[in-house]
């Protein structure tokens, strides 16, 4: 009889914690959990219950992982992406990712892609907004230690130099290609080769693939003023060592740039 009423009892509390939009609510009934433990303990029902929910869920009905990570979960600021591998609550790995996917469940978090989760940020008329695909693409980079380069179609968008946005949204990387499914879209991380990488400045490499879109042809002067105002943004020392290496018609461009940053 006392099994199936501290069963009944442990499940009730877990319900309230699991609906439950605060951590608070967790801090006020979580010493109930405590108090129960050894009758828990002491009956048949221990190897029965399983996790009340992520807020509550320990080893044998107490473990903090889980407050600590929703904690640091709420501590993050609307429309933060979390990995797993980013999450500083010592707990192996496999737990952070049942953790976060039962808090996704939970609509606490929004799972953007596999192992990619978004603390989600509203607008009062536009409801749920969702990260760019840059900023996605940027998060997978930091997580994999990878260096991603934007092709030529978004690169001339970054530029100014267009205002479309290419449906498939392709990047090149030092990374391991792959494709990364986002909701009904993707983003696909192609291998970039060696001359690509030895440039060093990020504005050099977009700027060189998005002449490398336009062409010759399709430089006019607007673009290419856009395109000298963005060189300078690069040091120096980056300039003079890219120019060496981008192709023979985009160096002149690259001198432009560089003589009008060497006057200012």
């Amino acid at each position: 009889m006392i099994d199936t009423i501290v069963f009944r009892l442990v499940n009730e509390i877990g319900e309230i914690v699991c609906q439950s939009k605060h951590i608070g609510a967790v801090l006020v009934l979580d010493p109930i959990i405590v108090f129960l433990k050894p009758i828990i303990d002491n009956t048949n029902i221990r190897e029965n219950i399983r996790y009340i929910c992520p807020n509550m869920a320990r080893d044998n009905g107490i473990n903090s992982t889980a407050i600590q990570l929703e904690e640091w979960i709420f501590a993050q600021p609307e429309g933060a992406l979390i990995l797993p591998q980013e999450v500083p609550v010592l707990a192996p790995r496999k737990t952070i990712n049942n953790l976060l996917a039962m808090l996704a469940l939970q609509h606490k978090l929004e799972r953007i892609a596999a192992g990619i989760y978004y603390k989600p940020e509203y607008h009062p008329q536009l409801g749920m907004l969702r990260p760019s695909v840059e900023v996605i693409a940027k998060a997978i980079s930091r997580r994999d230690g990878a260096r991603i380069i934007p092709t030529g179609p978004l690169a001339l968008n970054k530029l100014g130099l267009s205002t479309q946005v290419p449906l498939r949204i392709v990047y090149l990387t030092d990374g391991s290609p792959r494709i990364v499914k986002i909701g009904n879209g993707e983003i696909r991380f192609r291998k970039a080769n060696l001359k690509l990488l030895s440039i060093k400045g990020e504005l050099s490499l977009l700027v060189m693939l998005a002449l490398k879109e336009l062409g010759i042809e399709g430089l006019d002067d607007e673009a290419k003023k856009k395109i000298i105002h963005a060189l300078q943004q690069e040091p120096m020392e980056i300039l003079l060592h890219d120019a060496r290496l981008v192709p023979a018609w985009m160096q002149g461009i690259f001198h432009e740039a560089i003589k009008i940053k060497g006057i200012k």
